[in-house]
């Protein structure tokens, strides 16, 4: 009897609380006023992302047009259009919208929770695709729209320094992750969808969390590691004359590894090809035993 008990008041406790977690996407967002529109900053971009990061990649376009005040900020609209399916397309309108620190009056590296991202609840999707040969979709706000249906999510937001020279740094994404969302209750008029949970979306550079704790004074003066037009030069300064196991990863700013050969010079020195590879920013992770050592670098 005591066991049935508990168990009704455990299934009691597990309704209630998914209960309450629906409710927190459910409730209705209060949209920015016409004040927000009246004074945030208009602006939009266009990006060209290949869609590997090898030569001869089809590349994707993504358009989009936001408004910002302060850390708020509002989607627009935007579109998509290659010649590959265009992936993580609002993941890269947000990685280009945030990662203009000082827009956001951010000077110093740190976690920030204050960002918010609306739209509009109901957004109409028009095929732009060319024929046989390409992919694309526009996305536009659904006219007509009740004005008052927004959705909304709360990002935690956090940036790092970034040396890739030893000099000249800037302040860039370690990533975002969503905090709070709210969804609009009632449903979207027919021909339109709603977006909401396509931005609910988490973004991390492809750096181990800790990894530079075991460790990371030591093999941060044995290691060098250089950029020098098509090659990758590392340089592992041994204490002893043993031969080190040496493990080295190449990742671009989307987490995708690359698939890289790498040649042994001499018992000291490895080189690996970037022939292939465009230019942009990546992140090399080196292990030696038990040690690891990262380093932003770019490629110009």
């Amino acid at each position: 009897m005591k066991k049935f008990k508990f168990n009704l008041i455990f299934q009691v406790f597990v309704c209630i609380s998914l209960l309450i977690q629906s409710e927190s996407f459910a409730y209705e967002e209060e949209c920015f006023d016409q004040e927000f529109l009246d004074n945030c900053e208009y602006s939009g971009g266009t990006l060209t992302l290949p869609c590997t990061p090898y030569p001869g990649s089809p590349y994707c376009i993504i358009q989009y047009q936001v408004c910002i005040l302060g850390k708020q900020i509002r989607i627009l609209n935007y579109s998509w259009s290659g010649t590959c399916s265009c992936m993580d397309v609002e993941a890269e309108i947000l990685r280009a919208v945030l990662g203009d620190a000082e827009r956001f009056g951010i000077t110093s590296p740190g976690c920030f929770l204050d960002f918010r991202v609306q739209l509009m609840g109901c957004f109409i999707e028009r095929d732009i695709s060319n024929g046989t040969i390409g992919q694309g979709k526009e996305l536009s706000q659904c006219e007509p729209f009740d004005a008052e249906q927004c959705c909304g999510v709360g990002y935690q937001v956090c940036y790092k320094w970034s040396c890739p020279t030893g000099q000249n740094c800037n302040l860039i994404i370690e990533s975002f992750e969503p905090i709070t969302a709210s969804f609009p209750i009632t449903d979207c008029p027919d021909g339109c969808n709603s977006l909401c949970d396509r931005w609910l979306i988490s973004f991390t550079l492809p750096v181990e969390k800790g990894s530079l704790s075991n460790g990371k004074d030591e093999l941060k003066e044995n290691v060098n590691v250089l950029v020098k037009e098509d090659i990758l030069e590392i340089i592992i300064d041994q204490e002893n004359n043993e031969k080190a196991n040496v493990q080295v990863n190449v990742f671009d700013i989307m987490g995708r590894e690359l698939n890289l050969s790498m040649k042994e010079v001499s018992m000291n020195k490895l080189i690996l090809g970037l022939q292939t590879v465009p230019k942009g920013h990546y992140t090399v992770i080196i292990r030696i035993q038990d040690k690891v050592y990262v380093k932003n670098i770019i490629k110009y």
